[in-house]
């Protein structure tokens, strides 16, 4: 897994989607919250806080908070989640070592 270059020029329209008004949708539905697994990896005690709380108010109910990158990859080991928040700067194992170890499927 490579690390990204941040001083990597990008050409600014490459991520750009294209789509006509016509694609739009008018109507919306309300997004349910309450069966998505989340994992939390951040070593920094306010932060977890704050991040647990916003989750929470945006209606997620099954919030896994971990403290650094090592245990974020021994309990994707054993539990699937939906979405991961991953700090770059912790202690033990940093975030990107981390996500590229989940995303491989490796230990």
């Amino acid at each position: 897994c490579e690390k990204p270059n941040p001083s990597a020029q990008v050409d600014p329209g490459t991520y750009v989607a294209q789509e006509s008004r016509q694609d739009i949708v008018t109507e919306r539905k309300p997004v349910e919250f309450d069966k998505v697994k989340v994992l939390v990896a951040e070593d920094n005690k306010i932060n977890q806080k704050v991040l647990h709380r916003t989750l929470t108010r945006l209606g997620l109910q099954d919030i896994t908070i971990v403290d650094n990158g090592k245990e974020a990859v021994d309990i994707c080991e054993k539990v699937k989640f939906d979405c991961i928040f991953m700090d770059m700067q912790m202690p033990i194992m940093d975030g990107l070592e981390a996500t590229c170890i989940i995303s491989s499927g490796r230990k």
